[in-house]
């Protein structure tokens, strides 16, 4: 019938509407009666077109199709078969059975391996370009224009065009001399109908990780879409310089509705709108641009009628050319079978056919159309594709590599807006100041607490390695070792504070920083207390009556070491818990885009945190007065028991340092300029703190140590107190008897030198002074004696020197107390001599004190004495 179409709306349906128009066309030629035909004469002969259009319903090729296409195809002369959008395997069928009946089948369909796949058919054409060449143009661009890297992911779904765009590809990549990164492919997954996006994806970001100058991407229009989306997900990992896509010219040069989603990218089609407009048809003698205004199809879609209506006028020019010069046996059925083969091998020979409106035509052995090239589009900025290629064709000019492949200029950094394109200039603004932490500062700071940790391995090795030494004993060498380790774990905590956002860990490393010096601060600073109480301990015992006193470790360690500590961990536990400190990166200015242009990182920690973290520095400040208090109470102690001067320096340092810096610290934190200057504070109070610390204790020490000499050197601490019977001082056995009888009392002193010793005694013995020097055993000793009680008991005490010699003597006076060094030899030696006679009554008793810090133990009376040895000189003393 006369071009009635079906109702089956499928788009292979316009080939009627094409053909049917193009036909009316050539019909009306010459006055209607057709195109002409030389046939050797001087004459032309005229013909018309008798046609039919048969259409079926989708799905139904075997019910209606096949038998339709029995009966009509031996009966016709050409046949225009269907073409894209309609299934390829009944398009190869349909050209099966045209075979059988030796009939020109002309298809509008490029893959060729619908062609090539059920063998050599020489009745069956294509008008189509070979699709499979269509990424020719773009890949041969790209290469000229620096591209040498390329990758392929094309669909396997049973659609021949896609799959042929694929496998093609990588030969044409060869052929212009790419290295070809990767190549693939996806398909159904195991339904047979769903397709495998995951698989996709994961092609994509393969892709992405090789880092290729250019993507060919060949699937339908569902995976382009999801292509594209993900591809814009992974854009910052991303730096094509271009991509080829079929979509690109599809669905009037939107990329298949994707627009501004496809900028830059690259296309092929049969013929661009600016080419076709200017083909020529041969055998309608006028353009394509002519024809579509000059018929219907200007109310409709115009630039996709090139293709059928050109399949006829090769068919039409083939019969000419074969014609022209040759006689027709009957002219009333234009040929017989023989010349029918004729115009069958000369469509099929290669040579040039004529111009149509589909561009040059000439068909290859297997049939394809190869008389040029695809046309070639590249997307703009406006979402509509243009062509590029042919150059004489070119609506708009090529863009290689693509904007988004050129990198941000220095001192700018790249960021991408949501849903920019693939290809899309990245946004470039100035890059962020982010006021890191100068290198060298950082190098400076680190070596400054390798220098403390240094020191405080040095100080715990020396410790051990000398710990039965006088001085390391008197100086309880437990606590030494903790204080240095303690030393060593607080400047640790400085290298926490180093870290940012440029390496991971960050956000760790802050939740750690309260845990390294809060642990060394209670190692190191408790530490002292501790080992400042035991000397208080000691001293506070003078003042007890005769009886043993043992300052015990563990008792000091227990409650002025680890309780302290177990109070510091709970709040560290806290603040952990409740909010600990982590790495934060705030911006202070904001360019014209609303991008970051300075920022700074701290760790930083929530409202309830800063109050744990208030807590913890009030205790370490109530710790510090505590400390500096306890030197105060011990000032008046022997060096060699007590470090009260050197420690209060270091403690009352820290307590200044803290109390001066957090405030200034809090003050510029607030101000990214000061990023560096405040790391710098703070990790310099705390080097300030450790290695105060650390000088304070042990540089007396080894300096003592250097100087030592056994010979000289002190082993015991010996305190004496005499203390007179008389009412109201301790100890007293007895009431005294009135001031002007009462003897007065006084402490010695006794110091050694060495091998040379000398003694003197000045006693006040009822108004007289006596002197004594001796000499004994090459050496000479000298004793300051100050009031020791042992005159007879009728003689009035005359006071100490000073004291006017028949003045009353405030009793009050005499419980002097004072330490010294050495043995009581000395001691004994001088009572011995200054004794009037055996019978003498000793109206007072003494107490002998001492003390070993190395133990932590100290003695009275004759359990002193039997510490020191002289427990048998004691004895000979009591007798005189």
């Amino acid at each position: 019938n006369d071009g009635t179409l079906g109702a089956s709306g499928d788009t292979c349906n316009l080939i009627g509407e094409k053909g049917n128009t193009y036909l009316r066309a050539v019909n009306a030629l010459n006055g209607g009666r057709g195109f002409e035909v030389s046939a050797g004469g001087a004459n032309p002969i005229y013909y018309r077109f008798s046609y039919t259009i048969v259409a079926f319903e989708k799905g139904e090729w075997e019910t209606q199709g096949r038998p339709e296409a029995e009966r009509l195809f031996r009966n016709v002369s050409f046949i225009m078969g269907q073409g894209a959008g309609c299934p390829d395997s009944v398009t190869q069928e349909q050209a099966l059975i045209a075979n059988e009946t030796k009939t020109i089948y002309m298809t509008s369909r490029g893959p060729e391996r619908i062609l090539t796949e059920r063998g050599y058919q020489p009745y069956f054409f294509s008008i189509h370009l070979n699709s499979n060449n269509y990424p020719f143009l773009g890949l041969r661009h790209y290469s000229l224009q620096g591209a040498r890297t390329v990758a392929i992911v094309y669909e396997v779904l049973g659609n021949l065009f896609f799959t042929g765009l694929g496998t093609e590809a990588p030969r044409l990549a060869e052929q212009f001399g790419y290295d070809i990164l990767y190549t693939s492919n996806f398909t159904y997954l195991s339904d047979g109908v769903t397709q495998d996006f995951g698989s996709l994806v994961s092609h994509l970001d393969a892709i992405a990780a090789l880092q290729p100058d250019v993507i060919v991407l060949a699937f339908n229009n569902d995976a382009h879409r999801v292509a594209f989306d993900h591809l814009r997900t992974i854009r910052p990992q991303l730096s094509l310089k271009g991509i080829w896509a079929p979509q690109v010219p599809w669905s009037g040069s939107t990329c298949a509705g994707f627009g501004v989603n496809c900028t830059h990218a690259v296309g092929a089609t049969q013929i661009g709108n600016e080419e076709a407009d200017a083909q020529h048809d041969v055998v309608l003698d006028c353009s394509y641009e002519e024809y579509v205004n000059l018929t219907s199809l200007a109310e409709g879609n115009a630039y996709v009628a090139t293709d059928v209506p050109s399949g006829f006028s090769a068919f039409i020019q083939s019969v000419q050319a074969v014609f022209r010069y040759r006689s027709l046996a009957d002219p009333t059925t234009l040929f017989d079978d023989d010349e029918y083969e004729l115009v069958v091998a000369h469509m099929a020979s290669g040579i040039y056919i004529g111009d149509t409106f589909h561009g040059p035509v000439a068909f290859n052995q297997y049939g394809h159309n190869e008389g040029r090239n695809p046309s070639t589009l590249q997307t703009g900025e406006d979402g509509t594709s243009k062509a590029i290629f042919p150059s004489e064709y070119a609506e708009a000019s090529y863009l290689y590599p693509a904007p988004g492949a050129t990198p941000c200029p220095d001192g700018y950094e790249t960021s991408f807006p949501p849903n920019t394109c693939v290809l899309c200039s990245p946004r470039c603004h100035k890059a962020e100041d982010k006021n890191y932490i100068p290198d060298v500062v950082l190098i400076s700071i680190r070596t400054l607490v390798g220098i403390v940790v240094f020191a405080s391995v040095a100080a715990i090795i020396w410790t051990k390695y000398n710990i039965g030494h006088s001085v390391i004993r008197q100086s309880q060498p437990e606590f030494l070792i903790l204080i240095a380790l303690g030393a060593l774990i607080s400047t640790s905590s400085i290298i926490p504070l180093s870290f940012d956002d440029r390496s991971e860990g960050a956000d760790l490393a802050c939740a750690m920083f309260p845990w390294f010096y809060c642990i060394g601060f209670n190692l190191s600073f408790h530490s002292l207390f501790a080992k400042v109480l035991r000397v208080k301990a000691i001293m506070d015992a003078v003042g007890m009556a005769l009886t043993r006193v043992r300052v015990d470790l563990c008792y000091y360690f227990y409650r002025y070491l680890a309780l302290p500590m177990l109070v510091e961990f709970a709040l560290l536990m806290a603040y952990t818990m409740v909010d600990p400190m982590r790495y934060q990166r705030e911006c202070d200015k904001f360019d014209e885009f609303g991008l970051c242009v300075s920022s700074y990182g701290r760790c930083v920690t929530s409202e309830s945190g800063a109050i744990i973290g208030g807590c913890i520095l009030l205790w370490h400040v109530i710790s510090l007065i505590y400390g500096v208090y306890l030197c105060y109470r011990t000032r008046h102690m022997p060096s060699e028991l007590n470090e009260s001067s050197w420690i209060s320096i270091a403690l009352f340092s820290n307590l200044q340092i803290i109390v001066l810096a957090v405030p200034i610290i809090a003050l510029i934190s607030r101000d990214a300029t000061t990023n560096s200057t405040q790391f710098v504070m703070l990790s310099m109070a705390l080097w300030l703190n450790d290695s105060a610390i650390l000088s304070m204790v042990f540089v007396p020490k080894i300096w003592r140590w250097w100087l030592y000499d056994p010979d000289t050197a002190p082993t015991k601490i010996i305190s004496q107190r005499i203390r007179p019977d008389h009412h109201g001082k301790s100890g007293g056995a007895s009431a005294s008897p009135n001031a002007s009888q009462l003897r007065f009392a006084w402490t010695n002193e006794f110091n050694t030198s060495g091998g040379n010793k000398t003694s003197s005694s000045n006693k006040g013995f009822g108004g007289e002074t006596n002197g004594s020097n001796r000499s004994k055993a090459g050496s000479s000793k000298s004793s300051n004696a100050q009031g020791y009680q042992g005159v007879a008991p009728n003689q009035v005490a005359q006071g100490p020197p000073g004291i006017a010699g028949d003045a009353p003597y405030n009793p009050g006076r005499l419980s002097g107390y004072s330490s010294y060094s050495g043995n009581l030899q000395g001691a004994l030696e001088e009572v011995e001599d200054e004794s009037e006679s055996k019978d003498a009554e000793v109206q007072g008793t003494y107490d002998v004190r001492t003390a070993d810090l190395g133990t932590g133990k100290t003695w009275h009376g004759d359990d002193a004495l039997a510490e020191l040895g002289l427990d048998e000189q004691a004895s000979q003393h009591e007798e005189d």
